[in-house]
């Protein structure tokens, strides 16, 4: 036996099985073969599987479609593709048979499959309406609806729920026809694994074509309940994101009027209320186009990273070995880049110890020379120190002299009496030049005294007398220019004795007052 071909292949292949001849049928029967239950089988989970993919890929559209623009044009002609796709099992080969099916039912809207069973010359006739193309208008109203929903969220939405409508109805239709295509093949073929067998009863094969039936029947219902719950949870996710997109808007707007008042009550002062609010607005639209943008860029990280998924599951699904090999050269590749990075890294490393060891260098000569300059002072402070040491001994001796001296120098005032006091000693000059005056002019008053003794008598001594002292203190008034006499009197017991004048200081002041009485108009 060679090697095991798929239903797919069957499909293809041109050569009867038992007569390994050529067929010699119509172009619709050389479209279909003998089937299996288990390839059925093995079909309908095929079938299912690409739905559910199928499926996913609707419901990612639906929820990035809004927020990626550069990739909506590329998942619509991906989605426009599988809707043609809902029947098939996936493969090339069953595509390459959609194709000649259609090309086969495009010269009728009818086809009729002949079939000879026995000889009772009985036929069965099975019409099939071939699946309406999209309109151009509908095609431009799905690109109008894909470019308006960036501006509208709920219309874009609304737009692709019709269109996943439309879709999933053009699937129905395709499946209803591809179940009327196999209920055509199962009256009018032998299913026993490709072994033509004579004489089976008519009742075990409507049977088969029963179960075969409620097995795509139960396919369809659990793909119905899928969608719905695709669907629903679909709705939950939209009324989600719409009540989450509502209260972050109201916080955004609540923030952007904190801001607002606070740079308002910052700026009026300084540029005026109108410039202030101007510039406050301006600042805050700049603001909220970058986070328009920030939110636009976010949302389609989401939508590569989730198409990144999709196609990482897709990838192992393929082949494990080229999967392996693609993960071992981006592993590869990623070492390679963070080789590049260390290396990188290393040059700076190397350059920075480079010029730490240059200033490293730079700084231990300084350090040298700081050193010798700290020795050097260290030196002249102790020299310093010496020095002052000695003027300090120097001071102290010159303190102990002084002190000395001051001792001395005041006993030596105590001694001195006047000759330290300069006004004293004026005075005293004053007082000597007055009573060398005082005593020549007392010479004269005893020669004038003799003189009036001589002539007048003793009578007349004691009015001479009186006079006499009448004019020495005159005398002595006119002399000193109103200086005090009782400071005389006060000074002169501090006079040595040979300075002392020779009567009483008494006799003198009572002399004064006298004279002050008496000759107060006297003059020398």
């Amino acid at each position: 036996m060679g090697k095991r071909q798929n239903a797919s292949d069957w499909l293809l292949n041109s050569v009867s099985r038992t007569t390994q001849t050529k067929r010699k049928a119509s172009q619709t029967t050389e479209l279909w073969g003998p089937f299996s239950f288990r390839q059925i089988k093995q079909f309908s989970s095929e079938f299912k599987m690409e739905k559910k993919n199928e499926e996913k890929k609707r419901f990612d559209k639906i929820v990035f479609s809004d927020h990626d623009e550069e990739l909506s044009s590329s998942r619509d002609v991906k989605t426009e593709a599988s809707i043609e796709e809902p029947a098939t099992c996936g493969s090339e080969h069953t595509r390459d048979v959609k194709t000649d099916s259609e090309h086969a039912t495009s010269h009728s809207q009818s086809v009729i499959f002949e079939t000879d069973r026995g000889n009772s010359g009985r036929y069965l006739g099975l019409n099939l309406d071939t699946p309406k193309p999209e309109s151009p208008t509908q095609a431009g109203d799905g690109s109008t609806a894909a470019a308006g929903g960036t501006d509208d969220k709920t219309v874009q939405y609304e737009d692709s729920l019709q269109d996943l409508d439309t879709q999933r109805d053009e699937a129905r239709k395709l499946n209803r026809q591809l179940q009327m295509k196999l209920a055509e093949y199962f009256h009018n073929t032998v299913i026993d694994g490709g072994q033509q067998v004579a004489g089976r009863p008519e009742e075990e094969q409507r049977r088969e074509y029963e179960r075969s039936v409620q097995v795509l029947s139960e396919l369809k219902q659990q793909l119905s309940t899928a969608s719905q719950e695709a669907q629903r949870q679909a709705e939950e996710l939209r009324s989600q994101a719409r009540d989450k997109l509502g209260k972050v808007e109201a916080e955004w707007e609540l923030f952007l009027a904190l801001k607002r008042d606070a740079a308002l009550a910052a700026l009026s002062p300084r540029l005026g209320t109108d410039l202030a609010r101007s510039k406050v607005q301006a600042v805050l639209t700049a603001e909220q186009l970058r986070q328009n943008q920030l939110t636009r860029l976010r949302l389609k990280h989401f939508s590569l990273r989730s198409r990144i998924q999709r196609l990482e599951a897709e990838l192992r699904g393929q082949d494990p070995q080229r999967v392996q090999a693609e993960q071992l050269q981006a592993s590869l590749l990623e070492r390679k880049k963070q080789a590049g990075r260390e290396r990188e890294e290393s040059r700076k490393l190397q350059r920075r110890i480079s010029s730490s060891l240059e200033v490293l260098s730079n700084v231990r000569e300084k350090l040298l020379w700081s050193q010798a300059e700290v020795r050097a002072k260290r030196q002249q402070l102790a020299e310093a120190e010496v020095l002052v040491a000695e003027r300090r001994n120097v001071l102290t001796q010159a303190r102990l002299e002084r002190n000395r001296l001051q001792r001395a120098n005041g006993s030596l005032n105590q001694r001195c009496g006047l000759l330290g006091d300069r006004d004293l000693l004026l005075d005293l000059e004053q007082t000597l030049g007055a009573s060398q005056l005082l005593e020549k002019h007392l010479e004269e008053l005893r020669l004038r005294k003799a003189e009036v003794t001589a002539r007048c008598g003793s009578s007349s001594a004691t009015e001479a007398s009186d006079e006499r002292g009448l004019l020495l203190a005159d005398c002595i008034r006119h002399t000193w220019g109103g200086y005090e006499l009782r400071s005389f009197l006060g000074h002169h017991q501090c006079l040595p004795p040979e300075f002392q004048p020779k009567f009483s200081p008494r006799a003198i002041y009572e002399w004064y007052q006298r004279s002050q009485e008496n000759c107060e108009n006297l003059k020398w």
